[in-house]
């Protein structure tokens, strides 16, 4: 594993935090109500004014993604 890069990733994941906070806030609260059958959706507005969306079902399996990525979170 290389470290430096982890270390990089931490400091731009920081600093995307103090950029979008709101954006940090939703996913904590999302985080807490997604379950199995939900449907996660996003939204892409180009500043040319083009706009892409896509969405997923969220399997069992993608629960346990979820569930490390928490855990994850908790050690850090």
């Amino acid at each position: 594993m290389d470290f430096g890069a982890v270390l990089k990733f931490k400091g731009l994941v920081e600093q995307f935090q103090q950029n979008h906070p709101k954006a940090f806030a939703f996913m904590e609260d999302a985080e807490r109500q997604v379950d199995v059958g939900s449907v996660i959706e996003i939204n892409l507005v180009c500043s040319d004014g083009r706009k892409m969306t896509t969405n997923m079902l969220v399997k069992e399996s993608d629960m346990e993604l979820f569930n490390c990525l928490s855990e994850l979170k908790k050690t850090n």
